[in-house]
This record gives C-alpha cells, sequence and structure tokens, in this order.
C-alpha cells in the first residue's frame, strides 16, 4: 500500500513537472492546467464515469494519437488525464485494467517527445 502512494505520488509530480516546464503552470489540480473550467471537470467526469477498462484504454489511446500528431491541447488534455488518473486509488485503476506503473510510462514516453525525459527520470529513481 505504501509503495502504490509512493508511486501515486511520483506520478502526479511527473505530471506537475511536465506542465511547468511546457505550461509554465503551477499545478495542484485539474483546474489549475485547464485554461477553460469545464476541461478538467470533462475530463475527470469522463474517467470516473467510464464503465469497463476499454473505454478507458481508448481514451489514453486517443489522447496518445493527438499527442503524436501535435494536435491543439493534446499536451494540456493528457495532462488532464493523467493527473485525473494519479487521483484514483490502486482498486479502480486495476477494475480498468491499468496501472501506476503504466502511468509511469506513459509519462516518460510523453517527456520523452519533448525532450524532457531525463529531468522526469529523476523523479521516479
Amino acid at each position: 500500500m505504501y509503495e502504490q502512494d509512493y508511486i501515486m505520488r511520483m506520478n502526479r509530480d511527473a505530471v506537475r513537472v511536465i506542465a511547468k516546464l511546457l505550461f509554465n503552470k503551477d499545478v495542484n489540480s485539474l483546474k489549475d492546467i485547464a485554461d477553460d473550467e469545464s476541461a478538467g471537470d470533462n475530463i475527470h467526469k469522463t474517467i470516473c464515469m467510464q464503465d469497463n477498462a476499454k473505454n478507458l484504454l481508448k481514451m489514453e489511446e486517443e489522447i496518445l494519437c493527438d499527442l503524436k500528431q501535435n494536435k491543439d491541447r493534446s499536451l494540456e488534455r493528457a495532462m488532464l488525464f493523467y493527473l485525473s488518473l494519479s487521483e484514483e486509488d490502486e482498486e479502480f485503476l486495476k477494475n480498468h485494467d491499468y496501472s501506476h506503473e503504466k502511468m509511469k510510462e506513459r509519462l516518460l514516453e510523453i517527456a520523452e517527445k519533448f525532450g524532457i525525459a531525463d529531468i522526469i527520470k529523476a523523479i521516479y529513481i
């Protein structure tokens, strides 16, 4: 349990560092990332309303695809998604075939894309 809390905190810190480096924003909640308050609420509600693992994984796949295509606000959307997931407990993630370790891998992939992987890796050491 303590290990999972530690990983949850590291994932949240990774999101906060990415947001600070790329958006120049201090992030403590979903509303701190989104310029319009409804964006954060919509992502959070969408994640919480997922009724099966395929929807959550599909949502992540769409976000990562948008990032690869450099779509408008895709990084912001990704940070909202992962910040929201970092606040979920292990049971929720397990029920949706997801884990904090998987989130860590995705955050490192995103950091690599933007050239800040070494900084993010330092968080996980």
